[in-house]
């Protein structure tokens, strides 16, 4: 048999096992009320590296920001190599990404990765919040715990899902695979 043939059985087994991993991964998350991981790429990725970079600019140096959910870091490790004076911190509950995210972050001295429920997390010394959240009431959790424990003039920006009880200062039109959605983009008052 041929290299070709066993490159493709290889390539096959490993994108058997990405599938099944996500479809377990999404099941034990709406158990036990997490949010799954969902890798950000293409144009939104594009756009919230963009959004983020336009704040990360502006103002003091030595910015806090956390990316809730920040899976192996899509979002995070550009933002940290681009802003290596600012402080970068992933929460993901998920082990599989963590792990990924936490063998990343070796290579950079701004980031930490967390394996925690963000929901346990002190929101108080944050300048910049990144989110994916998706299930349920989660929207309006986050929206509360932002509410109360963020600083004033901090920025939380959520990918494709409003969150509610912060002042939205901006809503950017972008798009997955071709379909549109939002980035919505609110400050801390």
């Amino acid at each position: 048999m041929s290299f070709c043939y066993y490159l493709f059985l290889i390539l096959f087994w490993i994108a058997a096992v990405y599938v099944i991993y996500m479809i377990y991964a999404a099941v034990r998350g709406l158990i036990k009320g997490c949010p799954s991981f969902v890798q950000t790429y293409g144009k939104i990725k594009n756009d919230l590296l963009q959004e983020a970079s336009f704040f990360l600019n502006k103002g003091e140096k030595n910015k806090q920001v956390a990316d809730l959910g920040c899976g192996t870091g899509t979002l995070l490790f550009p933002l940290a190599k681009k802003f290596p004076e600012h402080t970068f911190i992933g929460y993901e509950w998920d082990f599989v990404p963590y792990w990924i995210a936490k063998m990343r972050a070796k290579r950079y001295k701004n980031v930490k990765i967390y394996r925690q429920d963000f929901f346990t997390v002190d929101f108080s010394k944050l300048d910049m919040l990144l989110m994916y959240i998706a299930l349920g009431d989660m929207g309006r959790r986050i929206g509360e715990k932002c509410d109360k424990e963020l600083k004033t003039g901090s920025i939380a920006i959520s990918e494709m899902f409003p969150v509610t009880n912060l002042k939205q200062i901006k809503k950017v039109s972008s798009s997955v695979c071709g379909v549109s959605t939002n980035i919505f983009i609110y400050q801390k008052d």
